[in-house]
């Protein structure tokens, strides 16, 4: 698993005293796939609020660049994805965006990351 996993224990193993939700230790450029299924939930969750998206584009679109940092070195082509539904946004197209098939494939990331653990 990538870096949630492994964020906040000590060497022999052991946690530490940390405060819940330890993400907050994770650079945003780091590579984690659950830190980028967790920023693109976000994303999504906001866009399906009827009447809100736009109070809500500026946090959108900041969870789509959070997002496409944490995966861009494992899943090139899932970060373009993601960049494509960010630019969607930003030209104030949300009608445009088909969430499905981004959704389906960072599942399947991040099952195959939950996997390796």
């Amino acid at each position: 698993m990538s870096c949630c996993g492994d964020k906040g224990k000590k060497t022999d193993g052991r946690k530490l005293d940390v405060p819940s939700g330890n993400e907050h230790f994770i650079k945003p450029d780091e590579l984690c796939v659950m830190c980028g299924e967790k920023h693109l939930a976000t994303a999504y969750a906001l866009s399906q609020e009827p009447g809100y998206v736009p109070v809500n584009r500026q946090r959108i679109i900041g969870e789509l660049v959070a997002c496409q940092w944490h995966i861009y070195k494992v899943d090139p082509a899932l970060a373009e994805e993601v960049r494509n539904i960010r630019h969607l946004i930003q030209k104030r197209n949300e009608a445009a965006v088909d969430w499905t098939p981004v959704l389906a494939e960072m599942d399947a990331l991040a099952t195959a990351d939950a996997a390796q653990d």
